[in-house]
């Protein structure tokens, strides 16, 4: 049943980062750059099947190994969003922008790869929790959006993987539980913390100060 648990959780978990980041560039950057989010997500997630199917000769799959790889997706998503708090957009830095999300999905992608393959006998249930959590994720975004902001969703999401860690891996466990504690007191204070606040790059500040003295000439 952990099993489940955790494919559960990494799925719902990648939906919310997914949508979270399409948030948070759609007021960093233009919005039709944002969706360069999704293919950056879908491209992680299968460059992470892809190590695991060709590094699996020397690296073997356990549950454990699992866990691990599913607390560092957890770890690596507040680092992603640290580097978009830190360098504000500007089109120079069109690149980092869409490479910072890479590794977090890389390393789910290979969580689940390790998951599905130790379990190849009920791969059929696991894609049905997999299938559940995508749902559910992209459900769920949508309100955690409205009432917490494009941050705090995204940090929010941490929590998740680390929560799947410890349902892998009892020895991973209380590390995982720790830092799935220690992220859900960040994205709790976040608002009032502003500790992770993205500002709007020079050229969108731009557009939107432009935008404001039109309506303003108007009326």
């Amino acid at each position: 049943m952990a099993i489940y648990l955790g494919v559960f959780l990494i799925t719902l978990s990648g939906l919310i980062f997914e949508i979270g980041l399409t948030r948070i560039y759609s007021a960093t950057i233009w919005y039709h750059f944002a969706f360069v989010a999704i293919s950056v997500a879908l491209l992680g997630w299968g460059l992470g099947g892809l190590a695991l199917h060709l590094l699996k000769r020397w690296i073997t799959p356990t549950l454990e190994k699992a866990a691990v790889l599913s607390a560092l997706y957890g770890l690596s998503i507040p680092i992603a969003l640290g580097i978009i708090v830190m360098f504000p957009f500007r089109l120079e830095r069109l690149g980092l922008y869409f490479m910072t999300p890479l590794l977090p999905f890389f390393l789910a992608g290979m969580a689940l790869s390790m998951a599905f393959h130790l379990r190849r006998d009920i791969s059929a249930s696991l894609y049905f929790a997999d299938l559940v959590g995508a749902s559910l994720g992209a459900l769920v975004v949508t309100f955690l959006l409205q009432a917490f902001g494009g941050e705090t969703t995204v940090l929010i999401a941490a929590v998740l993987p680390l929560v799947a860690s410890a349902a892998f891996s009892r020895r991973v466990a209380p590390l995982a539980i720790v830092g799935a504690v220690v992220l859900g007191g960040v994205a709790l204070t976040n608002e009032r913390s502003e500790l992770f606040r993205v500002t709007p790059g020079e050229l969108k500040a731009m557009h939107r100060h432009m935008t404001e003295l039109t309506a303003a000439h108007i009326t």
